[in-house]
């Protein structure tokens, strides 16, 4: 597509991964991990509550070469940054890590993006303290999957590292153990309290496929996504580097909800039982139950649709999630809704919702696929007249999930 503002997709193969790896360490890699990244239907801020979610595989990824070698290190090499690194695979301490979510460094510095070879690090450390006797490797991180704006890129690095790391140790994971697993990674030592979706669905992927992911069991069914419709993904240039804060923040009061209803999670909640608390708890709590409560409906709704390709009914309920997570969750922000706004006004758009966990990155839009080129025309034209930002619009469709090819 030649619009101004729209992007193809770079066309990253494994023979670059190769080339890449062959060139910074002069030998021939062991193994190749392709992971995807995924956007999300429908079924926001529902996994670490054991809801339900909507997601599919895109066709940006991470591409990684690995090679295992006799010391105990991880040397490492970004062809996107031009960057090294390297670690020991041995010791681990949670305590050396920087607080990454803190407003500020202890140099009363404003906090950096996270590092990407601390994902990695991270998913070694989450093998090792699960018992894996993880030996040093070599390896070369290359993709396009742009960061900060709800496309997974982090957990793409963290499934590529643990599928890579199974193979040569002969772990034999299945994939919900390295989704556990990735999670974990960046629960416990990046530090946002996410959900397990994300690195589920890029193992878990196919091609022109949607899945229903039931984040309790880990039990998912597939969908048929025609290519008559396009998911179109909108960003708006607004990242959200510095925002795990309120991610977190959000789990805390998912959590405080659960303490005063006395259940385990917000997955067994129902109608009543919020309505019977309603005149007990700060209307702000109530209202992040209730964003819950009803977004894990509109994900069984929206599988429904899906299943008698009512491509209607899911844009509707894609919609009304954004609406949600505006005024009820407050994870979106100006730029999120003008887009979304703007996105909705196209009468060949289903529906408009933000994609990303929280106040920036990008959304997305359901829409005709035999109008993406006039819709993006429209939508940038209109986002820039009401943000005075330059936005870039992608399209796709869901792809194979990770990945790992022994060379």
């Amino acid at each position: 597509m030649n619009t101004p503002g729209t992007r193809e997709v770079q066309k990253i193969t494994r023979d670059d991964a190769i080339k890449a790896f062959r060139a910074h360490f002069g030998k021939e890699p062991e193994i190749v991990v392709r992971t995807p990244g995924r956007v999300n239907l429908l079924g926001e801020h529902t996994d670490y509550s054991k809801g339900f979610v909507l997601p599919m595989t895109i066709s940006r990824a991470v591409w990684m070469a690995f090679r295992a070698c006799d010391q105990n290190v991880a040397r490492l090499y970004s062809a996107d940054y031009d960057e090294d690194c390297s670690f020991g695979v041995e010791r681990f301490s949670k305590q050396d890590r920087p607080d990454y979510f803190a407003e500020k460094d202890e140099d009363g510095e404003k906090r950096q993006p996270i590092p990407w070879f601390e994902y990695i690090r991270a998913s070694v450390w989450a093998l090792s303290d699960q018992g894996k006797n993880c030996k040093g490797f070599e390896a070369v991180v290359l993709g396009d999957i742009p960061q900060g704006v709800g496309l997974a890129s982090s957990a793409a690095l963290e499934v590529s590292t643990i599928l890579a790391l199974n193979e040569l140790g002969g772990y034999n994971l299945s994939k919900p153990d390295m989704a556990k697993l990735a999670q974990r990674a960046e629960n416990e030592w990046i530090g946002l309290k996410s959900g397990v979706m994300n690195p589920m669905i890029c193992l878990i992927g196919e091609p022109g496929k949607v899945f229903l992911v039931d984040c309790g069991d880990l039990k998912y069914t597939s969908f048929d996504m025609p290519n008559t419709v396009a998911v179109a993904f909108m960003d708006t240039g607004v990242r959200h580097y510095r925002n795990g804060a309120t991610y977190n923040k959000r789990r805390e009061q998912c959590a405080e909800i659960c303490e005063i209803l006395g259940v385990e999670n917000l997955r067994m909640t129902t109608q009543e039982m919020l309505e019977g608390v309603r005149d007990k708890i700060p209307s702000s709590l109530f209202s992040k139950a209730y964003h819950v409560l009803y977004e894990n409906m509109r994900v069984q709704s929206a599988a429904s649709a899906l299943q008698y390709s009512e491509f209607d009914i899911l844009g509707k309920l894609i919609s009304e999630s954004h609406f949600s997570l505006q005024y009820s969750y407050e994870v979106s922000c100006f730029e999120l809704d003008a887009i979304c706004d703007v996105a909705r006004s196209y009468p060949a758009c289903l529906g408009a919702r933000m994609a990303g966990s929280c106040l920036g990155g990008g959304a997305i839009a359901l829409i005709y696929a035999a109008k993406a080129q006039d819709f993006a025309e429209k939508v940038l034209e209109g986002y820039y007249k009401q943000t005075g930002k330059k936005a870039t619009i992608t399209f796709g469709q869901a792809t194979e999930g990770a990945k790992a090819e022994r060379l």
